[in-house]
């Protein structure tokens, strides 16, 4: 955060973390869903479904969408870029809620 211009108490630099992070995963969602053919989203749903770990989600999502890599790359670049150009990066991440 302070990388990008925003200090403040650590409780509130880990808060706007976790909406980025949160944001993250909505837009990357977002992309998969319309990137994905209905076998793959259908894949997808199920996986979400299991009981699986993160790491094991991650890895059979790597196996359903080999790009899945680079999808969250181009998003987490696209966040940042928004971020940066805002004047208020602060009240534009809390908006990302």
């Amino acid at each position: 955060m302070r990388k990008i211009g925003i200090t403040g108490p650590d409780e509130d630099l880990a808060q706007l973390e976790r909406l980025i992070a949160d944001a993250l995963e909505l837009r990357v969602g977002a992309t998969l869903a319309e990137l994905f053919t209905q076998e793959q989203l259908d894949e997808f749903e199920a996986l979400m479904d299991d009981d699986d770990t993160e790491e094991e989600r991650l890895a059979l999502l790597k196996h359903i969408y080999p790009e899945y890599p680079k999808v969250v790359e181009q998003e987490k670049i696209r966040l940042q870029e928004a971020i940066e150009r805002s004047s208020d990066k602060a009240a534009y991440i809390r908006q990302l809620a």
